[in-house]
């Protein structure tokens, strides 16, 4: 079987959307981080990712600037104006800087020793930030086995990760593979769980039903 099947591109044919590494690890670090950052201080940015980079996501609309006025309460400062301009910078959605995250995880999760990597896995809420792991499962092969292996040993980890799985794309999938990612690799019969919860999951139910369909898998519906 194919993932996505009828899907035109290929595996890591993401040129549309500029990659910077200092800008992937830099939103990494931003969502994963103790106090999440989403708004960043103009300047401070721009210093971080480059004058090429930080345009060109500009010039085609991913990241906004917005002025704000900031109050000066220092006490003493009477040559300073008591309100001060200043310019911050956001993306225009979360999805995109949860697309830059996950180019900076996709690469650590194909080359990283796995305990190192844990590390990195622990950092990312998959309720906060599913679309982290889910990108990247779509990035990097390697990547993705390692992420959706993590995701099925954490608690109630099982249908996140088989939602990660259909992220990948242009792979052949053989059904004992298929099996092997979704049950683990034992004996035990495949479940499907039709009380899934929004949209998403709903989605995944019916992929799923397709997938065991197409590869004859015996499967139980609870």
């Amino acid at each position: 079987m194919r993932i996505k099947a009828g899907h035109a591109r290929k595996p890591n044919d993401h040129s549309i959307i500029p990659d910077y590494p200092k800008l992937n690890k830099l939103l990494f670090d931003a969502l994963t981080g103790k106090n999440q950052q989403i708004v960043w201080q103009k300047n401070d940015f721009k210093n971080n990712v480059g004058d090429v980079g930080y345009n060109e996501l500009i010039t085609i609309g991913i990241l906004i600037e917005d002025d704000i006025l900031k109050v000066n309460y220092k006490p003493g400062m009477a040559a300073v104006p008591f309100f001060q301009q200043t310019t911050v910078v956001r993306f225009y959605h979360k999805l995109f800087a949860e697309w830059y995250a996950a180019n900076y995880l996709s690469k650590c999760a194909g080359r990283m020793f796995p305990l190192l990597l844990r590390n990195k896995f622990k950092k990312i809420n998959p309720v906060d930030l599913q679309f982290v792991f889910r990108f990247a499962c779509g990035l990097n092969k390697k990547a993705s086995s390692r992420i959706i292996k993590y995701l099925k040993g954490m608690e109630d980890g099982q249908s996140f990760a088989s939602l990660c799985f259909f992220e990948q794309v242009g792979e052949m999938m053989s059904s004992g593979h298929c099996k092997d990612l979704l049950t683990g690799g034992d004996d035990q019969m495949p479940l499907i769980v039709d009380s899934f919860k929004g949209q998403q999951y709903r989605f995944l139910t019916l992929q799923l039903k397709a997938t065991f369909a197409e590869l004859r898998l015996s499967i139980a519906v609870i």
